[in-house]
């Protein structure tokens, strides 16, 4: 979690790890409770860096998500770049010594400090704690994408099965993408199917040429529930 003040800039940022520079990246923002902020597009500053300055303008918490695309009209979003999500608290700028008119130091000085005798409108346990779940509800949804994968020696074809689990359970998604990498990240094949078999399974066969002893990842992409979940599975070959 960052932690920002209301009405400061802060960095809203994105480093690519191959360091490329021709490609798009856009960063949008939502509330805890589901209020979309928009979005920003980050400029390209150096050697893979994408930022932009950004200005929070009241306190809560929010979430962004960073999101790189290959076209400049962010269309297609480039699979071979993992998403990126943050949550930031956003929190008053309160500058003390002008809310007092003394520097910090006198603030603390002063010999007796009133507190209230009325704690009715102070927040409770239930107060803090729904406000926490609230802050949190997000992330409480998780979607891993699942995987099963054969090869076959003598048609030197893989095949593929890819699935989404929210929250433990299958969930069908509308369409999907794989790219499959050797160890050094080196892309052996790539595919896209628009939509699943009954069961909410895609199922992918490709030739491909897999040594054997070998270590691979396939990262996997399915769009469920309004967004695209990527994330990577592994799996290694045997002679």
């Amino acid at each position: 979690m960052i932690e920002a003040e209301v009405g400061l800039p802060v960095p809203l940022e994105l480093m690519l790890p191959d360091g490329n520079v021709n490609r798009h990246v856009r960063v949008y923002l939502q509330k805890a409770d589901g209020t979309d902020l928009g979005f920003m597009n980050l400029p390209h500053m150096a050697r893979g860096r994408y930022a932009a300055l950004h200005t929070f303008t009241e306190e809560g918490f929010v979430y962004t998500d960073y999101i790189t695309y290959s076209d400049p009209a962010f269309n297609t979003e480039d699979l071979l770049y993992t998403r990126r999500s943050e949550v930031y608290r956003i929190v008053e700028n309160i500058d003390l010594a002008a809310s007092f008119a003394a520097i910090p130091m006198q603030v603390w000085a002063y010999p007796v400090r009133i507190v209230t005798n009325d704690f009715s409108d102070l927040a409770t346990h239930e107060d803090i704690s729904s406000v926490y779940d609230l802050a949190l509800g997000l992330a409480k949804t998780t979607y891993i994408n699942k995987m099963s994968t054969t090869f076959n020696s003598v048609t030197g074809q893989q095949e593929v099965l890819v699935w989404c689990a929210k929250d433990g359970a299958l969930v069908v998604g509308v369409q999907s993408a794989v790219v499959v990498k050797n160890a050094a990240g080196s892309v052996l094949w790539s595919a896209t199917l628009p939509s699943p078999n009954p069961d909410g399974v895609y199922r992918y066969i490709s030739p491909v040429d897999v040594p054997p002893d070998g270590n691979f990842y396939i990262v996997i992409g399915i769009y469920v529930d309004g967004q695209m979940r990527i994330n990577h599975q592994s799996f290694f070959s045997v002679a």
